[in-house]
């Protein structure tokens, strides 16, 4: 017996990657910015009871949402302590233990991040069985309170990291200023685990509102762009470096804020990273530890798991 004919919804459904179907209307002939728009319109009609239910659920979050913690619609980024937020503490010591652990053993090269040569992930998948904090903590109700108010959804995890960056003379990659480009909106929380100052190539961003401007007029807005481009299209007090010291942390929107870190010229840095996207996202983030729909329904609280597909 001959199978169906596949429809056209079903064969844009086999193309799981937002990344494949971006290069295909980037291949058709369509820009940069009408294939973005297209593809997340795709992702929402493909899931639409998920996009009308996490949207409803972030009202409930909001009862937990303090109001002094909010990321900034004008500037994209806040920052804060760790030690509020629940279980920080807990996370921050963990942190530390893993890093004084694992710096003084022989690292395999799986533990570098590709193309980096000068960082690596200090944590491994089995971590999130052993260490129950670090998903209490990315998962907690104030945490995503804060990032589902700005979102306006409740996102999924993109990944959690933790990046050793070693004293290195380079500036390539994501040492160069750069925005992510996974949605027209995400938050990263970054957490100190070690003391930063300028020496310890701190995460540097340009705040949303100038970022804006960059995006307009640099020459290649979604290359990386040199500091001297930058400087020419925005004020110094837009340019923020996150230093202070351990547990020293920031929600930041990677998408709107153009960013560098990892400049690490005198002193090492050691930093939590937690990925926070919407679920309906343009494109998959480029590497990952965990599995991202099974995290959040293993973690998220008993009133929120209704709004997560079977």
């Amino acid at each position: 017996m001959s199978s169906l004919p596949i429809t056209l919804s079903e064969k844009i459904r086999n193309l799981q990657s937002g990344r494949q179907l971006l290069y295909l209307f980037r291949r058709l002939g369509i820009g940069r910015n009408t294939a973005r728009v297209v593809v997340k319109a795709i992702k929402i009609m493909l899931y639409p009871r998920e996009y009308v239910k996490r949207k409803l659920l972030t009202r409930q979050l909001r009862r937990y949402l303090n109001t002094s913690l909010r990321i900034s619609e004008c500037d994209g980024y806040c920052t804060f302590n760790v030690h509020s937020l629940p279980y920080g503490t807990e996370v921050l010591e963990l942190c530390e233990q893993i890093f004084q652990k694992r710096c003084k053993s022989n690292l395999s090269e799986t533990n570098q991040i590709e193309g980096k040569p000068w960082r690596r992930n200090l944590l491994y998948s089995t971590d999130f069985n052993e260490h129950t904090e670090l998903l209490q903590f990315a998962c907690s109700n104030e945490v995503l309170a804060i990032v589902s108010t700005y979102l306006g959804t409740i996102p999924e995890i993109g990944n959690i990291q933790l990046w050793w960056t070693q004293v290195n003379d380079a500036t390539e990659s994501s040492q160069l200023f750069h925005i992510d480009q996974e949605d027209f909106r995400q938050a990263k929380m970054f957490v100190h685990v070690t003391d930063v100052d300028h020496s310890s190539g701190p995460f540097t961003l340009v705040k949303a509102k100038a970022a804006r401007n960059i995006e307009r007029r640099a020459a290649s807005p979604y290359n990386r762009i040199s500091d001297d481009e930058v400087m020419t299209l925005c004020s110094t007090d837009a340019v923020i470096p996150l230093i202070g010291p351990s547990g020293t942390a920031a929600f930041v929107d990677t998408s709107r804020c153009y960013h560098f870190g990892s400049r690490s010229r005198g002193r090492d840095r050691v930093v939590l990273v937690i990925t926070y996207i919407p679920f309906h996202h343009i494109m998959e983030p480029t590497y990952t530890l965990l599995q991202r729909k099974n995290l959040l329904v293993a973690n998220l609280p008993e009133f929120a798991r209704w709004a997560l597909p079977a």
